[in-house]
């Protein structure tokens, strides 16, 4: 790794998408070079603009009358974000807290309507929200959860229903809310987004921006080697003096659209097709991989981010799964909150319902919450 945090090892092979291949240097035909060479001719301007933007929003930073928590990352999505703060919130509830939830509602499902126009504090899942809110409310079902692009408004709006501490998904280079805690997470399988800024890469802002953060997470640290958790421990060091821990995302059932389950065994049991939109492919693979998945194939069918699926693209899958001789279907839970039928074509549709949890260094979790949010269960035991 150099200066500013570019990685210069091997990159990642086998890219689940066209642009990630030629965004890890995988493809070498001359049409992906001259692509690489344009989009980091823009890469200077994005991380100019991203620093001033953040400096202007720092300067006019308001604070709210209860504690923030920021879930956070560097890169664009694919870093298990979303089941971290799941687990944070049922760590503040059982603290004795009534938390709420605040995001931005990136790309939500509800089509022509305007998340400006204000939020149910019944919640963003169910039949409202984006993909994550609706994951979020399926692990933390009732837990008041406003998605607006305005958060300083929708904050203010949970803190006057009751809530008594926030957390603010995907909020790190939201920097006008002031936050308590800035916890940043970085994915084990591509901590630094090729080692450049968009459009190059998939870093948001340079690593040195770490050193705005409180604590720092390295998740799916089950997916590589201890020596290349160590490396990137001594990495993350570099920009950040913040106290670092790890932890995986573990696979705790099957789930389909009527909310059925059945056993993980069921995906070594049977030919599986595997398709996903995410940002990052690669942390399902290892996901299915860990599992023992009889995949019909070398990788996950990726879709963009946040994909909305049309008829178009689940005949698609039905023809990908005759075609390989694939008995059932898998996505990710953010996928299946997207999709209605519990089959395709009579093949079983399922999603891997997973959890997050701490494996090493977890409690400096504990010590750098306990002076923003102590314990009111010990403190009423007491």
């Amino acid at each position: 790794m150099d200066a500013d945090g570019r990685d210069v090892s091997t990159p990642l092979t086998g890219s689940s998408t066209e642009l990630e291949a030629v965004l890890d240097g995988s493809r070498r035909t001359l049409a992906a070079a001259v692509m690489r060479t344009g989009l980091k001719a823009l890469e200077p301007a994005y991380a100019m603009a991203a620093r001033c933007h953040g400096w202007h929003r720092h300067r006019r930073r308001e604070r709210l009358p209860v504690p923030v928590l920021s879930v956070g990352n560097l890169t664009c999505g694919g870093t298990g974000k979303t089941p971290v703060v799941a687990w944070l919130a049922t760590r503040l509830q059982n603290a004795g807290y009534s938390p709420g939830l605040l995001s931005r509602g990136y790309r939500s499902l509800e089509r022509g309507r305007s998340l400006e126009r204000g939020r149910s504090l019944e919640g963003a899942g169910g039949s409202h929200g984006n993909d994550e809110a609706r994951v979020l409310e399926a692990l933390c079902p009732g837990l008041p959860h406003i998605q607006r692009r305005d958060r300083i408004a929708g904050g203010r709006e949970l803190a006057a229903a009751g809530c008594d501490v926030l957390l603010l998904d995907d909020g790190f280079q939201h920097r006008q809310l002031h936050r308590d805690l800035d916890l940043v997470v970085i994915d084990a399988l591509q901590p630094w987004g090729y080692g450049h800024c968009l459009p190059r890469g998939l870093l948001r802002e340079r690593p040195r921006g770490l050193r705005r953060a409180d604590l720092v997470l390295i998740n799916r640290e089950d997916t590589v080697s201890a020596a290349a958790i160590d490396r990137l421990h001594e990495q993350i060091e570099q920009f950040t003096a913040a106290p670092i821990f790890t932890g995986r995302v573990r696979p705790t059932r099957l789930l389909n659209a009527a909310g059925e389950t059945a056993d993980l065994s069921q995906l070594r049991d049977h030919a599986t097709l595997a398709f996903c939109g995410l940002g990052n492919p690669r942390g399902f693979a290892a996901t299915l991989a860990g599992l023992g998945t009889n995949v019909v194939s070398e990788r996950p069918i990726a879709f963009p981010d946040h994909h909305h699926y049309s008829a178009g693209d689940l005949a698609g899958l039905a023809r990908r799964a005759d075609l390989l001789d694939a008995e059932q279907l898998v996505c990710t839970q953010k996928d299946l909150v997207k999709l209605s039928d519990t089959h395709l074509e009579g093949r079983p549709l399922w999603a891997v319902e997973i959890a997050f949890e701490p494996t090493r260094g977890g409690e400096v979790v504990e010590e750098t919450l306990a002076p923003i949010v102590p314990s009111r269960t010990k403190r009423q035991a007491a």
